[in-house]
């Protein structure tokens, strides 16, 4: 029996092909935006939800006792005292805040990876198969990780002057390292150090771009790139993510596995934190302050100039090929015209960058110098 395609003669015409390409690719690209619109929603959600629960049991008897003394049930009456118990109570005013925090983000990004996984055919497991990195590669790997992420933060601060000449600053991410709870201080690393690098790097450099790459993928590395960078709503973050992302992506459209990529997200993470755990160990005038400060602005200049004489002398021999033979074949198999255009122009997609602009305007509005 001859399969019918769709036309009245049993094939498809080349126009019909085309098409129909086009179609599953804007499904393709508005099943990315959904996954990463998916977690933003599941973080809302899961974090209201805790607020609400918790702050039920917490307030209820306190609520009851104030009634029952005052006989006062007015509704201002309650939600002040809910209020108080926000401002005081140890899991939102100390570092414990990022006990639950953690265990949303786990699963505010892990369950839009299965989402996606689903969708697109991806096997979990077959992201973390591929061809094993040498150690220079790995070495390159982190040169470029970390001196990409100084220009990311160069060209954060160049936009947070000029925005400073108006009256107002791009804010930074609203984490910091808690000093006043220990257990506070461990979820705060295993959030960091842990579940966010392991999460993210199976959403982007796994399934988003994995779901891409079958287009071409340059593409999809640079699509990726983005959204991870927009994906962290702050302006100080969003430059070195995109940059940093980049390098992520490289290294496992090379490898064909993830797992170099989860590597590199955690040692840049963990560095990171470490940097900030000794800074708030020790006041600002501080000598040992001072040579942290130091050490990792040296750090991260010597990647710089290491980047710049790399991409030089390494230009011809950057390209974003697979050296996995299983990649490989998946990889770049399908021809869209106008990749970008109809990526960017799809109807999820736009949402998702609007609801994400909108967070960040909002706060740089809010931000007066």
């Amino acid at each position: 029996m001859t399969p019918n395609y769709g036309s009245s003669q049993g094939f498809e015409t080349w126009q019909q092909v085309e098409e129909k390409k086009r179609f599953y690719f804007k499904k393709n690209s508005n099943r990315v935006a959904k996954t990463m619109l998916l977690s933003l929603l599941l973080q809302f959600v899961l974090m209201f939800l805790f607020e609400f629960v918790y702050l039920f049991f917490r307030a209820f008897s306190e609520a009851m006792q104030y009634v029952a003394a005052t006989g006062e049930t007015s509704f201002q009456a309650i939600y002040q005292i809910v209020l108080n118990m926000m401002l005081t109570d140890p899991i939102f005013s100390t570092g414990l805040y990022y006990v639950p925090i953690a265990v949303i983000m786990f699963f505010s990004n892990m369950i839009p990876v299965w989402y996606c996984s689903k969708g697109s055919g991806i096997r979990l497991k077959g992201l973390f198969q591929g061809v094993r990195p040498t150690a220079g590669f790995v070495g390159l790997s982190i040169v470029f990780l970390f001196g990409l992420n100084f220009v990311g933060g160069i060209i954060y601060q160049l936009i947070n002057a000029g925005l400073g000449l108006v009256g107002f600053r791009a804010p930074g991410s609203s984490l910091s390292f808690p000093t006043d709870s220990v257990l506070g201080a461990v979820f705060y690393v295993l959030f960091c150090c842990v579940i966010a690098p392991i999460t993210e790097e199976l959403m982007f450099r796994g399934v988003i771009l994995r779901s891409l790459s079958r287009y071409n993928l340059f593409f999809a590395s640079m699509v990726t790139s983005i959204l991870f960078g927009i994906m962290h709503g702050n302006f100080a973050q969003m430059f070195p993510a995109f940059l940093m992302g980049l390098v992520l992506c490289y290294v496992t459209v090379k490898t064909g596995s993830v797992k170099l990529a989860i590597g590199l997200h955690i040692l840049n993470n963990a560095v990171s934190v470490s940097l900030e755990a000794l800074q708030s160990l020790f006041p600002e005038n501080s000598g040992v302050y001072i040579a942290v400060n130091m050490a990792g602005g040296m750090l991260m200049i010597a990647c710089f100039i290491a980047t710049v004489i790399l991409l030089i002398v390494l230009r011809k021999n950057i390209h974003f090929t697979s050296d996995d033979p299983l990649s490989a074949q998946r990889d770049n198999i399908i021809t869209v015209p106008n990749l970008y255009q109809n990526f960017f122009s799809s109807a999820f997609i736009i949402v998702f960058i609007a609801i994400m602009a909108a967070m960040m305007l909002f706060g740089i509005f809010t931000s007066i110098a």
